[in-house]
């Protein structure tokens, strides 16, 4: 986790990547180009997920969503902040949608120790 300011606001920011990853992938993320999805929190407050590209916008039917099963909460890391999932069929893609469970997301443990840097992106 990390901390963000743009203008006059302090944005809490998680990076998903890195529970995943070991100390030599890092090498990797340096020079790549990540994306600031903004949001509120339960309690109001601004907080900021990196991801790889600009995030596509869907309007998802609650019977799309499927609750996670608890067994899965402890195979891998990422299901451990994860409380529902969707599976989109666009033509023959097939994309898996994971919806975040903020209050298992503040619970998690995410290394903090790795530091966190956002670059403008050109032509905007």
């Amino acid at each position: 986790m990390g901390v963000v300011q743009l203008g006059q606001h302090m944005i809490k920011v998680l990076d998903l990547h890195l529970p995943q990853l070991g100390a030599g992938d890092l090498t990797e993320l340096m020079g790549h180009q990540s994306f600031l999805v903004i949001t509120r929190d339960r309690q109001g407050e601004l907080c900021g997920i990196l991801v790889d590209e600009p995030p596509n916008l869907l309007e998802l039917p609650l019977e799309m969503m499927q609750s996670l099963p608890t067994s899965n909460h402890h195979s891998q890391p990422l299901f451990e902040m994860v409380s529902h999932v969707a599976v989109v069929s666009q033509g023959e893609v097939k994309t898996t949608i994971f919806l975040l469970d903020t209050k298992r997301l503040s619970n998690t443990a995410i290394n903090d120790s790795y530091p966190l840097s956002l670059k403008p992106s050109r032509g905007i």
